[in-house]
């Protein structure tokens, strides 16, 4: 059973574009994608460093256990499904400090992820090393290249712009939940969770417990960050900007 969720979590992350392309020809050209690949290598090390700090840490004294429960919870955090099949709260920091991580990219844009997606992500490191190599040439022209594509410039400006702005309000949301009386990880990993629309966080708010007992107020703002993230912020944004404009 978890090998067959983990594989649908895992196509559920893809883009839906490259997937019906690739059953319609029956061909792999979604494995040529060079953000398909990204992600790939992003999820499988994720999960190989996950299963080696549980197991090295005496988490767990079974390798194969260890392995099971990081690609699984690796993929249902990456692919916002919010399944559990162990409680992540009691793993060691390293393993936490990797699912946020993956809570706040999570999968690919064309599939039914939250987050950040890997495509911003990816254009954005394409960016930072186009910007090091134009600090050591500065008169060089040096594209943003993902895979044969030329980036345009403000499609690479538009990805780091909502970067940033998706961090931004992650810190504002844990900022406010810090003031209404939760803890640190609580109030971290709950504007994490549900920027991406995770569902579990972390701390009294993981996996095996639920958001009843946090204040009202922060339910508040739990849910306006819950259609910040899932309209990707600016279309619920654009509704003032309209309005002051009209």
């Amino acid at each position: 059973i978890e090998i067959i969720m983990s594989v649908f979590m895992l196509l559920a992350s893809l883009h839906f574009g490259l997937l019906y392309n690739s059953v319609v020809t029956r061909s792999s050209k979604i494995f040529k994608s060079p953000v398909i690949k990204f992600y790939l290598v992003t999820l499988a090390l994720f999960a190989l460093f996950i299963t080696l700090d549980l197991y090295f840490t005496g988490h767990t004294n079974n390798l194969f256990t260890a392995f099971r429960h990081s690609i699984f919870q690796t993929l249902s955090m990456a692919s916002t499904s919010g399944f559990a099949t162990a409680d992540t709260t009691l793993w060691p920091n390293l393993s936490i400090l990797l699912l946020i991580y993956l809570t706040i990219q999570c999968g690919c844009s064309g599939s039914t992820t939250g987050g950040i997606k890997s495509d911003r992500v990816l254009i954005f490191l394409k960016s930072f090393k186009a910007q090091l190599k134009k600090h050591v040439h500065p008169n060089a022209v040096v594209p943003v290249r993902v895979g044969n594509h030329v980036i345009d410039k403000d499609i690479a400006v538009a990805s780091a712009m909502y970067i940033l702005i998706y961090v931004a309000f992650i810190f504002m949301g844990a900022m406010i939940f810090s003031l209404s009386g939760m803890d640190f990880i609580d109030s971290f990993s709950s504007s994490v969770a549900h920027m991406g629309n995770i569902g579990p966080a972390f701390g009294s708010v993981g996996v095996f417990d639920n958001y009843d007992h946090i204040p009202l107020f922060a339910k508040f703002i739990s849910t306006i960050q819950m259609l910040l993230g899932r309209l990707e912020i600016y279309p619920l944004l654009m509704i003032f900007v309209i309005y002051k404009w009209r």
